[in-house]
């Protein structure tokens, strides 16, 4: 299984992270919208969902690190519970380093800068994990919807950190228990292409 392999890989030699075995709130909370009640405090006032994400505040260039350890998971988590759904299976998909499992393909073979080629703003992005408010259009029966709704983006700067964290969190281990680090590296490994490669 490779996404055990990668996240417990991470989570155990990156040290620039306290928060990578976290569930993070905001994707989850997309994930679980539709089973998030509306109620209508006044008549004739628009619906509320009984939980959003009002209360994290405005999130437009807001660190992940400084909402991750907010209690907005477990309010998510307990009224799901008071309600009977069982999440189990997608909160495991939203921790931080299963997250970063779902974007290292766009990062490493894609190359593509999450969120940066549609960032309108002249300042500087974030080198950590962050999140940014956008418009989301979608169409609805016959009507055309759009609301405001909050992305992650990791940048490939971070990945790299982390990575660069991994390599040299794994090198010590290896040097401390005196294991050779490259031991699945063999001669019958195919690692090169040529001419005759079909």
């Amino acid at each position: 299984n490779c996404k055990k392999v990668f996240c417990d890989f991470v989570s155990k030699h990156q040290k620039q992270c306290d928060y990578m075995e976290l569930v993070e709130p905001i994707t989850l909370y997309y994930r679980v919208e539709e089973n998030i009640d509306e109620k209508v405090l006044i008549s004739k006032f628009p619906r509320e969902k009984e939980i959003n994400l009002e209360s994290l505040g405005y999130l437009d260039f807001v660190l992940v690190k400084d909402v991750i350890h907010s209690n907005k998971t477990e309010e998510i988590l307990d009224y799901l519970k008071k309600k009977e759904i069982d999440i189990s299976n997608k909160e495991k998909d939203h921790k931080f380093v299963t997250l970063i499992y779902r974007m290292r393909s766009k990062a490493v073979h894609e190359m593509s800068r999450h969120g940066k080629e549609n960032c309108c703003s002249d300042q500087e992005l974030p080198d950590e994990p962050y999140y940014r408010q956008v418009m989301r259009g979608y169409k609805l029966e016959e009507s055309i919807v759009l609301d405001k709704v909050v992305e992650l983006i990791i940048p490939n700067k971070f990945i790299r950190k982390i990575l660069v964290d991994c390599i040299e969190g794994y090198i010590a281990e290896c040097i401390e228990n005196k294991r050779k680090p490259f031991s699945n590296n063999r001669l019958t490994r195919k690692f090169r292409l040529s001419w005759y490669d079909k």
